[in-house]
């Protein structure tokens, strides 16, 4: 879903980046080509964008989240698959530690989810969409998460759309009001950093779908090895969820489709 974006956003903004990626479908995305830089450079002009902004109040839109508990019940236990991002939500609020295979690091819990009308509240100009909020259980690092499902949006787009999310976190004021909203999971610190988590599920195995996830991990790669988003994003991470014996799983994605 497209964030709530109106033509006063500057499109040299990661919004605008991602509301782009989302036009013409998979082939379209394909063709654009969009390098790392643009991406990094697209992310530090939000930052500069935000900086000043001061966001009060709740990370959702009042009376806007369906109870988690109706979520549960509505779809159900679980059984092979995931059916769309709310069952992925009521799944991930339920246990208060989620690991990841061989990953002890990238182990998380759920802080917040936003329901069909989530909206990331900070600049009424440039609002962005956020699917989950996770923290990081090692040292409380606070986790913007994208969820797609093989019929869904892409990695690439996710992963532009975690970090037009991220980006409007960034600020001190943001930070602080994370801990002041979401104080029994950060406790009394202001978190510094971000990390950013796109978390699939039924991958598509032909088509485009698996060279937008190669192109994904391409500009996740090189954006971590250049450093240009460390001052604010720590880590970039892909997790497939799984379901296996009628448990939710997660396993790290880091290799490219040949």
């Amino acid at each position: 879903m497209v964030g709530d974006m109106s033509d006063k956003c500057d499109p040299d903004r990661i919004e605008g980046l991602y509301q782009g990626y989302g036009q013409g479908g998979r082939e379209a995305t394909l063709d654009r080509a969009v390098t790392t830089d643009t991406i990094s450079e697209a992310f530090a002009n939000t930052v500069s964008a935000v900086s000043d902004i001061q966001g009060i109040g709740p990370f959702y839109p009042s009376g806007s989240r369906k109870s988690l508990f109706d979520l549960q019940e509505e779809r159900g236990p679980l059984d092979r698959v995931l059916l769309d991002t709310e069952h992925a939500q009521a799944l991930l609020w339920s246990p208060p530690r989620w690991a990841v295979k061989n990953h002890p690091e990238l182990d998380f819990m759920y802080v917040a989810v936003y329901g069909k009308k989530r909206t990331w509240v900070i600049d009424k100009n440039c609002q962005v969409s956020a699917d989950l909020l996770l923290m990081n259980t090692a040292d409380r690092t606070p986790i913007v998460a994208e969820f797609k499902r093989g019929g869904d949006q892409n990695a690439d787009y996710a992963l532009v759309q975690a970090l037009a999310a991220a980006a409007q976190l960034t600020p001190l004021s943001q930070r602080q009001r994370l801990q002041t909203e979401y104080s029994e999971h950060f406790g009394e610190n202001v978190p510094e950093r971000l990390d950013v988590y796109v978390i699939l599920t039924d991958p598509p195995p032909r088509g485009t779908w698996p060279k937008l996830f190669n192109n994904a991990l391409t500009h996740a790669g090189e954006l971590t090895a250049s450093g240009k988003l460390q001052q604010w994003v720590r880590r970039l991470v892909f997790l497939e969820a799984k379901v296996e014996d009628s448990q939710l799983t997660f396993e790290v994605l880091d290799k490219p489709y040949a």
